[in-house]
This record gives structure tokens, C-alpha cells and sequence, in this order.
């Protein structure tokens, strides 16, 4: 079976002054339900660890979480971010510049997408509302569920399963700003918020702004993007 690297998050816990990794098993059972092993890898700054991780997988799953950190883009913190890991960006930073030398395939997921379009020279909208977008993009008791329409376009991968609309949930507050180069935009929200980008080079990235892993819990048709992953993999 084909291994797939899960990133985690890192997060203090007040209770007994602890770090933990921390990912969502949705992101592993999808990960498993389409054939393959998922590996939850924490976020440890060590170069040599990480090729050894790259060399052990045959893909990277870049999960949700943390907000990425502005400075990455040449920015500011506003008021309304959210909580950051430093330990977490220089790591993912790491393990993507590895990943994507040794030509292992990407999925990015939520954060993931926005990690992903930052490290290749894109920008991030810090918090949507504050940037005027009316759409609401934050409902987490809502996250099993398909929330609002998206507008898929053709030749793309989601495309090849969901035809030119389909309906997703939503859990976010940042998104994709300025498109970094070399990617294209697949699918976009109502009102214009980017869904989705796919990478116009040799490697497989694949970038969701929504969670398929969430939605396949009801919903398996969202399984194919998984499975589209793995399959490259």
C-alpha cells in the first residue's frame, strides 16, 4: 500500500503546559478509505528527519489549522489573525521544498492550499470580513454539510468528478489573495473567493479551500479527490 505523510498541528495545551501534533482522523480514514496508509508526522525542525520522511512516502497530504504566518508574504499582522505556529511554518516549509525536489505528489487542504500559495510567492487575505467579503466562509457546525455553491472550471481536476458546480462546506477565514505563479485557479465561491488551484508545472499539486476529507464523512463522492492523489502518487 502507498504511504501518505498527514502534517499536524502544534498546539499549546494550558492544562498541563504540553505541545501536542494534532490532526483530525477524517483526514487519515480518507486517506485509508481510498487505499492507502496515512502517517501523521509532527513538526520537527531537522533537516535529515525530514528527507527521511519524503523518502519513506509516496505523498503529502498539507493539512488544515494555524493561520500561516504574514511575514511569509510580506505583511503585517492585523487585529483580526488568529493563532500562528512558527514551528509549523519553518517545518512545512522545509518538508514542501523537499517534497516537491524529490517529486512527490501534493494535496493541500484549507490551510494547506494557503501554505502552499504562499511558499510559491502568493499572497493571503489575512481575514475575509475584514476584507469585505459579505459570504460566509465560517460555519463549523456545519462542517459535515455542503454549505454554498462553488463554479468549477473545465480542464481541472475537480471538473473530472463534480462537472462545473458542486456544493461544499466551509470552515475558514483566510483564503488565497494573489494567485501565485505557475498555479491556475479551478474553482471559485460566489464571490469570488479561490476553491481550488492545481500547478501548472511538472509536480501534482492539488489545493482545496474547503474540506473534502469533512464532507466525505456523508458525502463520498468528495472521496475522489483522495483517490485522484493517491493514484498520482
Amino acid at each position: 500500500m502507498k504511504k501518505i505523510l498527514l502534517t499536524s498541528r502544534t498546539l499549546p495545551i494550558d492544562e498541563d503546559s504540553m505541545h501536542y501534533s494534532r490532526v483530525a482522523l477524517e483526514y487519515a480514514n480518507a486517506i485509508y478509505e481510498v487505499g492507502a496508509v496515512p502517517i501523521v508526522i509532527p513538526s520537527i525542525l531537522d533537516e535529515t528527519l525530514v528527507n527521511e520522511y519524503v523518502e519513506m512516502c509516496d505523498g503529502v497530504l498539507f493539512t488544515g489549522g494555524e493561520d500561516v504566518n504574514p511575514n511569509l508574504y510580506k505583511e503585517d499582522i492585523i487585529h483580526e489573525m488568529h493563532y500562528y505556529s512558527k514551528v509549523r511554518d519553518d517545518f512545512e516549509t522545509l518538508l514542501l521544498k523537499t517534497a516537491i525536489d524529490k517529486n512527490k505528489p501534493i494535496l493541500g487542504i484549507c490551510r494547506g492550499m494557503q501554505f502552499v500559495n504562499v511558499y510559491f510567492g502568493g499572497t493571503l487575505y489575512q481575514d475575509l470580513k475584514s476584507a469585505g467579503i459579505k459570504e460566509n466562509h465560517s460555519i463549523p457546525a456545519n462542517i459535515l454539510d455542503q454549505a454554498h455553491k462553488i463554479n468549477i472550471k473545465k480542464d481541472s481536476i475537480l471538473y473530472k468528478y463534480f462537472g462545473d458546480t458542486t456544493f461544499v462546506n466551509t470552515y475558514h477565514h483566510q483564503a488565497v489573495k494573489e494567485i501565485a505563479k505557475d498555479f491556475k485557479v479551478t474553482s471559485n465561491s460566489n464571490s469570488g473567493v479561490v476553491e481550488s488551484m492545481e500547478y501548472t508545472g511538472e509536480n501534482y499539486i492539488h489545493l482545496v479551500q474547503f474540506h473534502p476529507e469533512m464532507l466525505s464523512v456523508k458525502h463520498k463522492e468528495f472521496l475522489a479527490i483522495f483517490k485522484d492523489f493517491v493514484d498520482r502518487a
